[in-house]
């Protein structure tokens, strides 16, 4: 349960913070997009007004220095609007003052209102770089897609009048109302349209009479005005709810000088509206959806992530720091623990691994983390192993120490009489010879004794740098012969032909070798195969070299493996050894700051292996 609530819990926040980026993402682009259009079209109109007002204050100069040319100036301007106006309805009035400042001609165009809110460009009228008067221009910025929808029904107007200008004519008023209802009406967008002929009497209407509220006097009048010098007019005259805003647009039919009709269409914006709102319905539902795709991939993504730590987080949760059983448990069973535990981790590890990311990053350092816990707990429980070997050293050298001088006493005593007796003359030979073996016996329990103080006293080490090779092929050399007695191979195998210098004491450490090559010999003694493998290896990354002795001999028991260094301990025939040589060889690696470790397979031969240190 809780490993659910930690992965939904993961997957939440990045899901949140994955969609809301792509929302948020979404909108921005969006709304980014329509201001920057807006913002185009608006520089256009803007550039377009100036532009116009700039031309018109070329046309009217001269007249503005003349006296009297009032009506001229009226004339021109009117000229310039209409024609400007026939295809754009955005400018809504002119102003054009003196350089009196006085108003010496005003438009409005009709339905409009010009004043202090309303969008305007002034330009200057000079002469010689002398202000004589000003033009100002007022104008709307109708939305980009009306105002291009006011041009697709000028094209329609210009088609139809175009269309029945050679009917008109030839007073074929037949065939122009029958193409006038083909185009006109297959418009959607149109809601009413009439065409006139040359003395305005009415040839076509479609539904005029349902627009009549909207048809007032003036409306009429500007869109009869029409004329060569301006074929087009286009007018808004109303909006509503139901059909948006509503625009006319008047065609002139022309036949050179002669005004053959006109063509009356007005249209509605409620479809463009409509339009922008699917379109934005459309947009909408895309953002939504790719909202949902990016919850979907952030879920999907989230727990490609979460997956393999939530699988980490349960490896580390089994391992338990305080078990039930902990009195009963040993450093064996922690090292066993941490191998289940690596084992699991290596079936997940190498999948994690393989990923290139942060999480294989966290797979390989938890890898590691394990291979160093695994050294840790090897490198304790040798510890503890020396420490036990130690103490069992300092207790049995306590106990042989008292064993020796409680033997030696007495048996100096006895060895003194059996002297006095040896040199007394009337001692017989079958006597005498009885007691040379007392002698004898008292002799060897001498020397048993002495091996005991020297197990029981401190050594004294005397260390300098030399060669662990020489000294290897030296020991090899004092037992050359009881190689060939046994019939016994020799393979050495040494890490390099050149000297290997570490600081030691060689006299201690011949002493081990020799104790080692002898056990390796008698091990030998009843193996139909006699093979001893000596050599060296040289492990950079711990900085140590390791001295093996390897025989082919009959093994060691595994139960004897723990105890073969143990004072006293032998598995040797009775009276052959004391089961001191290894305990002493092991204080003595020990006192080099070294590792005397043991290895058997039963049957098959020992390994002993001296670890030291290089430096």
């Amino acid at each position: 349960m809780e490993r659910r609530s930690v992965r939904f819990g993961i997957v939440a926040r990045i899901s949140i913070a994955f969609g809301a980026l792509v929302f948020c993402t979404a909108l921005i682009v969006s709304a980014g997009s329509d201001i920057r259009v807006a913002r185009l079209y608006r520089s256009q109109r803007v550039s377009r007004v100036k532009f116009l007002a700039r031309s018109m204050s070329y046309g009217i100069e001269n007249l503005l220095v003349s006296s009297g040319s009032r009506g001229q100036i009226e004339q021109v301007a009117d000229d310039v609007l209409r024609k400007a106006a026939s295809g754009d309805t955005s400018v809504t009035g002119c102003e054009i003052r003196d350089r009196a400042n006085e108003v010496v001609y005003r438009f409005v165009r009709t339905g409009a209102t010009i004043g202090a809110g309303t969008n305007s460009v002034a330009v200057d009228v000079k002469s010689k770089n002398l202000i004589i008067g000003s033009i100002t221009l007022y104008y709307d910025i109708p939305d980009i897609f009306e105002n291009e929808k006011m041009r697709q029904v000028v094209t329609l107007g210009n088609t139809v009048a175009e269309m029945l200008r050679y009917y008109l004519s030839k007073y074929d008023f037949f065939q122009v109302k029958y193409l006038s209802q083909r185009i006109i009406e297959s418009d959607p967008d149109v809601l009413y349209a009439s065409v006139t002929g040359p003395d305005e009497s009415s040839i076509y209407e479609y539904r005029m009479r349902s627009f009549d509220k909207y048809l007032t006097p003036e409306v009429i009048r500007r869109a009869m005005s029409v004329s060569a010098v301006q074929p087009v007019v286009t007018q808004k005259i109303a909006a509503s709810n139901e059909f948006g805003n509503i625009v006319e647009v008047s065609v002139l039919i022309g036949d050179g000088e002669n005004r053959l009709g006109i063509v009356r269409i007005g249209y509605s914006t409620a479809s463009l509206v409509k339009s922008l709102a699917r379109e934005r319905l459309v947009l909408s539902l895309m953002i939504f959806g790719f909202t949902l795709i990016a919850f979907g991939l952030a879920v999907l993504l989230a727990g490609n992530i979460t997956r393999p730590l939530a699988e980490l987080t349960r490896l580390a949760r089994s391992v338990e720091l305080e078990p039930k059983d902990a009195d009963g448990r040993t450093a064996a069973d922690a090292e066993q623990d941490l191998i289940n535990l690596r084992d699991s981790f290596d079936r997940l590890g190498s999948r994690l691994t393989k990923r290139g990311d942060e999480v294989a990053d966290l797979a390989t350092a938890f890898r590691t983390m394990i291979d160093n816990l695994e050294k840790r707990i090897r490198e304790l429980k040798t510890f503890y192993q020396k420490i036990s070997v130690a103490d069992r050293f300092y207790a049995m050298g306590q106990l042989s120490s008292g064993i020796a001088h409680e033997i030696n006493n007495p048996l100096a005593i006895i060895s003194t009489y059996v002297q006095i007796i040896l040199k007394r003359p009337d001692v017989d030979a079958e006597t005498r010879a009885e007691i040379e073996t007392i002698r004898e016996e008292i002799e060897r329990i001498a020397e048993k004794v002495k091996d005991l103080l020297s197990f029981a006293q401190e050594s004294k080490f005397d260390f300098a740098v030399s060669d662990v090779h020489a000294l290897m092929r030296k020991s090899l050399d004092l037992t050359r012969h009881q190689f060939k007695k046994n019939n016994i191979a020799v393979e050495e195998e040494y890490a390099s032909a050149s000297p290997l210098m570490i600081r030691m004491d060689p006299q201690k450490l011949r002493q081990v070798l020799l104790n080692l090559i002898l056990n390796a010999i008698q091990a030998m003694t009843d193996s139909p195969r006699r093979v001893l493998r000596v050599g060296t290896i040289v492990n950079e990354e711990n900085n140590t070299v390791e001295a093996f002795f390897s025989d082919s001999g009959c093994g060691i028991a595994k139960e004897n493996l723990e105890s073969i260094f143990d004072p006293f301990f032998t598995t040797k025939k009775t009276g052959v050894g004391t089961g001191l040589g290894l305990s002493i060889s092991y204080g003595i690696v020990t006192a080099h700051n070294g590792e005397l470790r043991a290895e058997s397979t039963p049957g098959e031969g020992a390994t002993f292996r001296i670890i030291l240190p290089r430096e």
